[in-house]
Protein backbone atom coordinates (compact mmCIF):
# COMPACT_ATOMS: atom_id res chain seq x y z
CA UNK A 1 0.00 0.00 0.00
CA UNK A 2 3.17 2.25 0.16
CA UNK A 3 3.48 4.57 -2.58
CA UNK A 4 4.96 7.50 -3.45
CA UNK A 5 3.77 10.40 -1.73
CA UNK A 6 2.29 8.50 0.76
CA UNK A 7 2.87 8.76 4.38
CA UNK A 8 1.74 6.50 6.89
CA UNK A 9 -0.74 7.73 10.13
CA UNK A 10 -2.07 6.09 13.29
CA UNK A 11 -5.54 6.20 13.94
CA UNK A 12 -8.35 4.58 15.92
CA UNK A 13 -11.77 4.77 14.57
CA UNK A 14 -14.49 3.50 17.16
CA UNK A 15 -17.35 1.27 14.82
CA UNK A 16 -20.70 -0.34 15.14
CA UNK A 17 -20.03 -4.04 16.18
CA UNK A 18 -22.60 -4.51 13.12
CA UNK A 19 -19.68 -3.07 10.76
CA UNK A 20 -17.33 -4.71 12.38
CA UNK A 21 -18.61 -8.29 11.37
CA UNK A 22 -19.64 -7.39 8.13
CA UNK A 23 -15.89 -6.05 7.78
CA UNK A 24 -14.28 -8.81 9.57
CA UNK A 25 -16.47 -10.73 7.02
CA UNK A 26 -15.44 -8.91 4.04
CA UNK A 27 -11.79 -9.30 4.79
CA UNK A 28 -11.85 -13.11 5.53
CA UNK A 29 -13.60 -13.39 2.08
CA UNK A 30 -11.07 -10.99 0.48
CA UNK A 31 -8.17 -12.94 2.26
CA UNK A 32 -6.77 -9.57 3.85
CA UNK A 33 -7.19 -7.86 6.90
CA UNK A 34 -9.88 -5.95 8.38
CA UNK A 35 -7.25 -2.64 8.69
CA UNK A 36 -5.99 -3.28 5.41
CA UNK A 37 -9.31 -3.67 4.12
CA UNK A 38 -10.42 0.06 6.03
CA UNK A 39 -7.42 1.35 4.57
CA UNK A 40 -8.59 0.41 0.94
CA UNK A 41 -11.95 1.64 0.83
CA UNK A 42 -10.73 4.86 2.29
CA UNK A 43 -8.42 5.36 -0.32
CA UNK A 44 -10.89 4.80 -2.84
CA UNK A 45 -13.43 6.97 -0.90
CA UNK A 46 -11.37 10.02 -0.78
CA UNK A 47 -10.64 9.56 -4.38
CA UNK A 48 -14.40 10.34 -5.25
CA UNK A 49 -14.58 13.58 -3.16
CA UNK A 50 -14.99 16.80 -4.93
CA UNK A 51 -12.52 19.21 -3.91
CA UNK A 52 -14.97 21.27 -1.97
CA UNK A 53 -15.66 17.69 0.07
CA UNK A 54 -11.93 17.10 0.20
CA UNK A 55 -11.19 20.45 1.73
CA UNK A 56 -13.92 19.68 4.68
CA UNK A 57 -12.37 16.70 5.74
CA UNK A 58 -9.02 17.97 5.74
CA UNK A 59 -10.48 20.92 7.80
CA UNK A 60 -12.38 18.39 10.10
CA UNK A 61 -9.68 16.47 10.65
CA UNK A 62 -7.71 19.31 12.04
CA UNK A 63 -10.39 20.28 14.08
CA UNK A 64 -10.62 17.12 15.50
CA UNK A 65 -6.72 17.48 16.06
CA UNK A 66 -7.58 20.54 17.18
CA UNK A 67 -9.91 19.11 20.22
CA UNK A 68 -12.89 20.68 18.63
CA UNK A 69 -15.06 17.68 18.61
CA UNK A 70 -18.88 17.16 19.65
CA UNK A 71 -20.03 13.71 21.63
CA UNK A 72 -21.92 11.20 19.22
CA UNK A 73 -25.29 12.41 20.78
CA UNK A 74 -24.56 15.70 19.37
CA UNK A 75 -23.80 14.58 16.52
CA UNK A 76 -26.72 11.94 15.87
CA UNK A 77 -28.67 14.77 16.62
CA UNK A 78 -27.52 17.38 14.59
CA UNK A 79 -27.94 14.84 11.49
CA UNK A 80 -31.61 14.38 12.96
CA UNK A 81 -32.08 17.40 12.56
CA UNK A 82 -30.78 17.95 8.95
CA UNK A 83 -33.09 14.63 7.44
CA UNK A 84 -36.33 16.64 9.20
CA UNK A 85 -35.59 19.31 6.65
Amino acid sequence: MTSYGSRMIKMTIELDDDLVEKLEARAAEEGTTVPLLVARILDAAIYDLTPEQEEQLIESAAQADRGEVVSEEEAMAALRALSRR
